[in-house]
């Protein structure tokens, strides 16, 4: 099997980094993913907090040849004055840090467009995660679903194909350079294997994947 990305090792700031390239080193890979809590983005200046330890983090990587790629959760695409905290953040770190794009988190709740994320961030997406559930924009009740004062509330999260994402259209709008599409269920409303098997089944017999031939 061929392995193009792991959530191990997870790069979280510089006191584990080494660890981070020698396990990449066992599984074969030359880059190293990272990512970040809510509180992380949860205003500007916890995203400039943010941007200046992966700035730290990529040095370190980069020096000594290997690549940095980061993974996605709801939160990164708040909007700060109209604009996506994730875009601000971008313009905080080298160029060259990629983007492993969770494209059900991308919607935010529902809040944003998939696919406008997708097209919005592909000039630097490598690979694609999908999970399925239904986007839509839950409202907390007073207080509850909130942390660091941003939503976040735990939905359902589906086998690929049965929820609201649109996958097909995120898939055509794939840029060139993404690796691989990666099933990424964190939790499911049925067995787990089950879900993945339904969700293999979906991608591979409608087109959306090659799968393991």
């Amino acid at each position: 099997m061929d392995m193009v990305s792991s959530h191990t090792p997870w790069a979280g700031s510089i006191n584990n980094v080494a660890e981070c390239m020698d396990i990449a080193d066992e599984l074969g890979l030359k880059r190293v993913v990272c990512g970040y809590g809510t509180g992380s983005f949860k205003d500007l200046d916890a995203i400039k907090e943010t941007a200046e330890n992966t700035c730290k983090i990529y040095e370190i990587l980069h020096r000594n040849g290997y690549e940095l790629f980061q993974h996605n959760h709801w939160f990164e695409f708040q909007r700060f004055d109209g604009r996506l905290a994730y875009e601000i953040y971008r313009e905080m770190i080298p160029a060259d840090v990629k983007i492993q794009m969770d494209c059900f988190w991308s919607t935010n709740y529902g809040k944003e467009d998939p696919v406008e994320m997708l097209k919005k961030f592909a000039d630097k997406t490598i690979l694609l995660h999908m999970k399925d559930g239904i986007c839509e924009q839950k409202q907390a009740e007073g207080e509850a679903g909130y942390k660091n004062g941003l939503l976040d509330q735990k939905i359902d999260l589906l086998p690929l194909g049965t929820g609201t994402l649109p996958i097909p259209e995120l898939i055509k709008a794939a840029p060139a350079q993404v690796e691989a599409v990666i099933v990424e269920l964190d939790y499911c409303n049925i067995d787990m294997w089950t879900a993945i098997e339904q969700s293999y089944k979906y991608m591979t017999e409608n087109g959306l994947a090659e799968g393991n031939k």
